[in-house]
């Protein structure tokens, strides 16, 4: 059975608080990560460990999803937690800050038969690294 918009959507925010089980049996054995240049679902578990060692208490808003004609999938979200880490690369040298953030992002999966075949991102790195970095 075809990938439908609300399964991928479902499994990507299950995947951000934690229980990526489901979205890492999505992708397909070549899939390709336009974000990081990888294949396969390898680098999906250690943006998984990431996000664990970064954030805690996270909640997810999915704001859209939308399914077009070229059977990709576009997700929507604003993932909210309390920066407890700096897994990701980009954080690697911020402390701890305790501090609660917002993070938007928009995520395109492109789906064929049953699998994700690929995966582009937008995601607002910057706005975080503002939030965890601020003055009280």
């Amino acid at each position: 059975m075809p990938l439908d918009k609300s399964t991928v959507a479902d499994a990507y925010v299950r995947y951000l608080e934690g229980h990526g089980e489901r979205l890492l049996s999505l992708f397909a054995t070549d899939a390709l990560d336009h974000v990081s240049g990888q294949t396969g679902a390898e680098i999906w578990s250690t943006v998984g460990a990431w996000l664990q060692e970064s954030f805690a208490d996270v909640t997810v808003d999915l704001h859209s999803v939308a399914q077009d004609d070229e059977a990709r999938v576009l997700v929507w979200v604003t993932l909210h937690g309390t920066h407890v880490g700096s897994a990701f690369p980009w954080m690697r040298d911020r402390r701890p800050s305790g501090r609660r953030v917002a993070w938007q992002q928009l995520h395109v999966f492109r789906t064929q038969g049953d699998s994700i075949t690929e995966h582009w991102a937008v995601r607002d790195d910057l706005r975080v690294l503002d939030a965890i970095d601020r003055a009280d």
